[in-house]
């Protein structure tokens, strides 16, 4: 194997053995250098060297080298100089269209390079490109972007201070470990760390892997759902991992699935189960032959996760609700009910990457000589979509309603990188076929699958458009400043807050995580997270109809008698909720043009 395939066994190594060390409450800085001492042992052993082919000259790719060079220059520099802090909804309303002008040569000269066999293509623009295809929204919001990586980065915080955190991750702890004991051992910031690791992870390692399937690791990418690669979430970490164990299993021996996919998935697993037993299932599924053995396999993890989800919400005595996956069908579908051929090229662009999807896959299957030695990954996508479907028929207590689905579509994503071995394949086939074409198709060819790219760089980060309105903003300076200034005014006295998602995650990552408070609904933290806990309701009351009702009935909840309200100005009806709260509240006041505060105390 060569050193790619290595680094990521060595990262998920370290954060296997860092995790070790949190689940004992003992991860300082001495136990993270143990754990980095262990991790590169265990990788050197594990681990086996390879010689890679030299690549040919680039003797006669200046120009082509030169025209990327200002093209990837133009576009960080465009990124760079339109970086915010206050609350938007998505990248596309701070960015100029001249973006998709670099993009879209950075990606053709990229793609040509790659091509060529460029050895500047193998050490450099391939990863650039890729960075800057996985990392607009870390680049563009110095801050952070969403609120999840805000709670995890806290969560690190507390970890690195305490050396443990209660109650235990069970669920995160894998990356929880991971990036405290990287603090530990490079002094970079946690936030920072909680910001580059997976974008930065992704576009070094993927392009690698995929290098085995085809000669085009970027037009391969094109193909990829992966805008939850975008941003540092465990599940984002844990698919990553996931992708590699794919990649892996699909071209590695017996002996290097069992070194490398083996302990990927098990790191995997530490980092979030709903990615990490999937994981599992196929280095398992990828030692079995007889087709009833791996069909009777497949059959059982396809039970497992929701399995294991549906015995939590029964130990936890909560209700079982069943229906059918209509959620899942109306948001898979709704793009096709508004579509307008001419008007949206971007969305055509989507629609015809999952056909191409689709069409390599196929092409893939075709070829018997390797495909049938993969059946345990088309097994695999099999079982995951069926655990998908059903998991999207019943409904989780602990979730909001509009991310109920979230596990069922978390899991068919899972399934379509199962898939992706073939895909490429099928892609290798065609650009076979291509390479004995004219300079013209080639070209052609060329031109049409960056436009496609282009579209789905796009696609892949949130939007505000006819289709489809992003439901999050990202955490701005706002929100941090209220948070220390709500914490000022109250002093000494118990409060709690009514706010978004964002200005709850900002609370806990400036403030840190506060004690509980015991309620009829257990215990709950004085910021309304998660959206399915018992305060966000009384939040999206006062959002709909404020009334003082709905503040009396919060003290009363949480028994504090001092509560503040926090309303942004990108709200919906801001100035009709404003003048409604003012009539009853005690008092408030603003931060900046972007947040009112109110205040009201019993």
């Amino acid at each position: 194997m060569n050193l790619i395939p290595s680094i990521i066994l060595f990262a998920s190594l370290l954060a296997i053995s860092a995790d070790i060390f949190l689940f004992a409450g003992l991860l300082n800085r001495g136990t993270a250098i143990i754990s980095l001492i262990v991790a590169a042992a265990l990788t050197w052993r594990l681990a086996t060297s390879s010689t890679r082919g030299q690549s040919p000259s680039d003797q006669g790719q200046l120009p082509v080298v030169v025209i990327y060079l200002l093209s990837t220059i133009a576009f960080f520099k465009i990124i760079l100089a339109s970086t915010t802090v206050i609350a938007v909804r998505t990248p596309w309303t701070v960015l100029p269209r001249e973006i998709f002008v670099a993009f879209t040569l950075m990606l053709c000269t990229a793609i040509a390079l790659e091509f060529a066999r460029s050895k500047f293509a193998e050490s450099f623009s391939t990863f650039l490109t890729s960075f800057g295809y996985l990392a607009l929204t870390l680049l563009i919001f110095p801050l952070g972007y969403g609120f999840d990586s805000f709670l995890h980065s806290a969560a690190e915080l507390s970890i690195a201070a305490n050396g443990s955190i209660n109650p235990l991750p069970i669920l995160y702890g894998g990356q929880y470990a991971l990036v405290t004991a990287l603090n530990f051992l490079t002094g970079i910031s946690i936030d920072g760390l909680d910001r580059f690791l997976v974008p930065s992870l992704a576009a070094m390692i993927l392009p690698v892997l995929i290098k085995k399937f085809t000669r085009s690791s970027l037009i391969a990418l094109i193909f990829l759902p992966l805008s939850i690669l975008t941003i540092t979430t465990p599940f984002a970490f844990a698919a990553l991992l996931f992708i590699a164990v794919v990649l892996i299993c699909a071209t590695g021996t017996r002996a290097e699935r069992l070194r490398f996919a083996l302990p990927i998935a098990i790191a995997a697993c530490t980092i979030h189960l709903i990615a990490g037993i999937p994981a599992l299932i196929i280095v398992g599924l990828s030692f079995l032959k007889h087709p009833k053995h791996l069909a009777l396999a497949s059959f059982g993890g396809a039970l497992l996760v929701p399995g294991l989800m549906l015995a939590k919400i029964k130990l936890a005595g909560q209700p079982l609700d069943f229906h059918l996956p209509t959620d899942l069908i109306s948001k898979t579908l709704a793009p096709l009910t508004t579509f307008r051929l001419y008007e949206d090229l971007a969305y055509l662009s989507g629609f015809a990457l999952i056909a191409m999807f689709i069409f390599f896959t196929a092409l893939g299957l075709r070829r018997k000589e390797k495909s049938e030695t993969l059946t345990f990954l088309l097994a695999s996508a099999l079982a995951f979509a069926l655990s998908g479907i059903m998991l999207s028929c019943f409904t989780f207590p602990d979730v909001i309603g509009y991310e109920q689905g979230d596990y069922g579509r978390r899991l068919l994503l899972l399934s379509v990188f199962a898939l992706s071995p073939f895909m490429m394949m099928g892609l290798e086939n065609f650009l076979e076929r291509l390479a004995n074409k004219s300079i013209a198709l080639k070209l052609a060819a060329l031109f049409a699958i960056t436009v496609l790219g282009t579209g789905h760089f796009y696609l892949m980060y949130p939007r505000a458009d006819r289709h489809e309105t992003s439901k999050g903003f990202n955490v701005a300076a706002a929100d941090l400043t209220v948070a220390r200034m709500i914490n000022t005014d109250a002093g000494t006295q118990p409060y709690f807050i009514l706010a978004p998602q964002t200005t709850s995650a900002a609370f806990v990552h400036e403030l840190g995580f506060p004690e509980t408070i015991a309620t009829s609904a257990g215990e709950i933290l004085p910021y309304p997270i998660p959206t399915g806990g018992a305060l966000y309701p009384y939040f999206l009351e006062m959002t709909y109809e404020p009334s003082e009702k709905a503040i009396l009935d919060s003290m009363t909840l949480t028994g504090r008698n001092l509560c503040y309200f926090i309303l942004p100005k990108f709200w919906w009806q801001y100035d009709y909720i404003k003048q409604k709260t003012a009539q009853f509240a005690t008092g408030s006041f603003d931060i900046g043009d972007e947040i009112t505060v109110f205040k009201f105390e019993k």
